[in-house]
């Protein structure tokens, strides 16, 4: 047995939670990929078609465990409790057939009783199975509602294999139905232009952080400090870890399909967005305005450039944008980068572990408050692809699919530097 690293003894003796490692799990066999899945007001349909997809995708050689969690919180109703039980007590009948699939039932209580708890409970004991048989094996999240691809197991474990460097992945998704579902293509739009907005701008987190499509190496998931409880944007708060270490890695050889329904299980998210679509009298998707990225990239490209020749801080000549970069005291954090950091990398890989995603995402909302409101996604879309210089397509879907088709070809882990960082010889900031 290798000597592992203190920060796994660490976490497992002073953060891991062991509630979901019975001596079942403990004692089956090593797997090269954990699927866990949060399983909360669910139903047997939806479950076994999602238990469906996964039985039939292709293993190869890997070894697959699963693990679901089906969750209740002590406040819910008697029904969603019962339910939960009678969900139980179908999975584990399943079970009997299915080894390596371990079924949890566990009511939720406390100040942390939503998802980000379940995801936790599920991956320590994914962790503490790892430790168990001195094994770095893969942790990979999926929903309940969510199907994958014939190559999923294998396109995972390949991604992991060929970048030993990458420790997080987030993985390529597309809704069920979306051609006829106009919320959930309104919806996969702004996620998709949101994302590909951030990259224009030049920022290195812009990534997708989506509950069902992210996985992560064992060893790595302890060194960051394992999944926070938040009961909503757990998925967010846990990929922009790795953002910022640059060890996360979009997968885009594998897709997962979530089913694009309406959800009140969280407050915010692809269910609730879809809700409240659906509940318009006249239903027009809308997303973050343009012009808010394209001052912050404005700026950003000269404050980068000011870091890297270490010169003194410039206010961007925006009253919106110097608005927000006050609140947030942008002078005096540049300022203090500047003076505590030796080399030009080392400064602007601070500078955007401190101007981050959460950081971004305040700023947007703030352009909002100060009257740049959202825009229709048919605006969105006709501004996104003239920057771009991509030709716009005749309608949502269309250009959804440009979009998702430009993206995945653009190796934005090794490019966002080069916009950045002009010198050649520093334009590495990992």
């Amino acid at each position: 047995m290798t000597k592992k690293p203190k920060y796994l003894q660490h976490y497992q003796e002073k953060r891991c939670d062991i509630a979901l490692y019975t001596n079942e799990l403990r004692a089956s066999n090593p797997a090269d990929l954990f699927i866990v899945i949060p399983c909360y007001k669910e139903n047997w349909t939806t479950v076994s078609a999602t238990l469906a997809s996964l039985a039939n995708a292709e293993r190869g050689n890997l070894s697959i465990t699963t693990l679901i969690l089906i969750n209740y919180k002590e406040s819910d109703s008697p029904k969603v409790k019962s339910d939960s039980q009678l969900l139980y007590g179908q999975l584990t009948s399943y079970s009997h057939d299915n080894p390596n699939l371990f079924v949890f039932l566990k009511e939720l209580s406390g100040k942390h009783k939503g998802v980000g708890l379940a995801r936790k409970l599920l991956m320590d004991a994914a962790f503490l199975h790892c430790m168990e048989y001195d094994q770095d094996s893969i942790i990979v999240n999926l929903d309940a509602d969510t199907c994958i691809q014939p190559n999923y197991y294998q396109a995972l474990y390949r991604s992991f294999e060929e970048d030993k460097s990458m420790e997080a992945g987030s993985i390529d998704f597309h809704h069920t139905h979306i051609e006829s579902n106009d919320a959930i293509l309104n919806y996969e739009f702004h996620l998709n232009y949101f994302i590909q907005m951030q990259r224009w701008v030049g920022l290195p987190f812009a990534y997708q952080t989506i509950g069902s499509a992210m996985a992560v190496k064992s060893y790595a998931y302890a060194k960051q400090g394992g999944m926070n409880l938040r009961q909503a944007g757990e998925d967010f708060y846990f990929l922009q870890k790795y953002a910022k270490s640059y060890t996360l890695r979009d997968v885009y050889t594998t897709t997962v399909c979530p089913s694009g329904r309406e959800s009140d299980r969280v407050p915010f998210g692809t269910g609730k967005a879809v809700k409240d679509f659906n509940l318009l009298e006249q239903p027009i998707g809308t997303t973050y305005n343009p012009n808010s990225f394209i001052l912050l990239k404005s700026w950003l490209s000269k404050i980068v450039a000011r870091l890297i020749a270490s010169e003194d801080y410039q206010q961007s000549g925006n009253s919106i944008l110097d608005g927000y970069l006050k609140l947030i005291n942008a002078r005096v954090n540049y300022e203090k980068i500047l003076s505590s950091s030796l080399d030009a990398n080392t400064r602007v890989r601070h500078f955007f572990i401190w101007f981050d995603a959460f950081l971004f995402f305040k700023y947007l909302h703030y352009c909002r408050d100060m009257g740049l409101d959202d825009v229709p996604n048919t605006q969105a879309c006709r501004t996104l692809c003239q920057l771009k210089g991509w030709e716009v397509q005749e309608d949502l879907h269309n250009n959804l699919l440009l979009i998702r088709e430009m993206g995945q070809v653009e190796a934005y882990h090794d490019q966002w530097r080069a916009g950045l960082i002009s010198k050649p010889s520093i334009t590495s900031a990992s």
